[in-house]
């Protein structure tokens, strides 16, 4: 890979530290600060110590943003003709928005993905799966909701603590018993001990009310039986589960990690699961940061990892599959562009702007 000034990314930054980097001469001076400030990466606040390989992100994140799909609002994929885009009955795009939306808000530092989740909530407390669903209060005999999809919303309550949103979404599941009312059908929208330990892990770290029992106390005793058992015996569980299970059953491993990071909860369990993962899918970016976080040797991978220029068909979020279900071609073809954007932006996290 080429990197701004012609040369190997590989060759220009990772075999040199910053202090013996030598910019060209038409950035020397007082060039060099406005070029780099119009970057806005505060270089010695980023983990992108480089600020050649900081620019190459940035300019990265600004062509795959220009391709990315949007409908209402809310990040989204394209998987079906362009003039049924964001229309029709059977719009599928959107399907998966609040996940996506929630990853981005919590990674972020932008506000239009936590708006998307915020109008992903209706006036009677319940979440949808994106605004354009909660705004049209129907899915036409589709799943409307999941476990899955709530992880998105309880990160979007780790980045904004929204007590509003939790305490109307907890009036809800209260009210009806799940989190949408598609069951029996479809049982993903049934409360389960791991979902309900992690809502009310979130509920107490945003200030809302938890999941009680239907007519008792919390459900306390059962959720601290779960935590010990999952504590006693997380590699063993972990090691088996990452090798059988599938790219997205791991996709929303790594979800509970991203929770439990933004709550400042990391721990030896977390550090054990992450590794698992990592491990297991060594391919997988996401993985690796939750693992060993963010380098410039990582950062590399992922510039030549990520499309630029816009792919055939938007409709992976890449880091739900596995190594072996991918391939370049395949990435840079069929990546949504979301995905990349993600990762960048959490890569960055602890920049103060950019």
């Amino acid at each position: 890979m080429t990197g701004i000034f012609g040369k190997s990314l590989v060759e220009d930054l990772s075999l040199k530290p910053l202090s013996l980097y030598t910019l060209p001469g038409w950035l020397s001076g007082p060039a060099v600060s406005l070029f780099f400030a119009a970057c806005t990466f505060p270089v010695d606040r980023c983990p992108a110590v480089n600020p050649v390989l900081a620019h190459e992100m940035f300019e990265l994140r600004q062509t795959i943003a220009s391709f990315s799909s949007i409908c209402e609002g809310s990040a989204t994929k394209e998987d079906s003709p362009p003039s049924e885009f964001c229309s029709g009955a059977y719009f599928q795009g959107d399907m998966d928005s609040t996940l996506w939306n929630g990853m981005l808000c919590l990674g972020g530092r932008e506000e239009w993905p936590c708006e998307a989740v915020r109008r992903s909530q209706d006036a009677n407390g319940r979440v949808w799966r994106s605004p354009r669903l909660a705004r049209l209060r129907d899915n036409h005999g589709r799943p409307t909701f999941s476990r899955d999809m709530a992880k998105g919303a309880l990160m979007y309550l780790v980045k904004t603590r929204d007590a509003a949103f939790g305490e109307a979404w907890t009036a809800y599941i209260m009210r009806t018993g799940a989190l949408c009312p598609d069951r029996p059908l479809y049982f993903s929208c049934n409360l389960t001990p791991a979902f309900v330990s992690t809502y009310n892990r979130v509920a107490d770290f945003a200030g809302f009310s938890p999941i009680l029992a239907p007519q008792g106390p919390p459900f306390a005793e059962i959720l601290g039986a779960y935590d010990q058992f999952l504590q006693s015996t997380q590699s063993s569980i972990t090691i088996g589960f990452a090798r059988e299970a599938s790219g997205f059953e791991l996709h929303l491993r790594a979800a509970d990690l991203l929770i439990r990071r933004g709550m400042g909860e990391w721990d030896h369990s977390s550090e054990e699961i992450a590794a698992a993962l990592s491990r297991t899918m060594p391919a997988n970016l996401y993985y690796e940061y939750l693992d060993r976080g963010g380098s410039d040797t990582w950062a590399l991978k992922l510039l030549a990892l990520s499309p630029r220029s816009e792919p055939r068909l938007r409709y992976l979020w890449i880091w739900e599959k596995k190594d072996q279900e991918l391939d370049l071609f395949t990435i840079q073809n069929y990546s949504m562009g979301w995905d990349f954007i993600f990762l960048i932006d959490l890569f960055f996290s602890s920049c103060a702007r950019y």
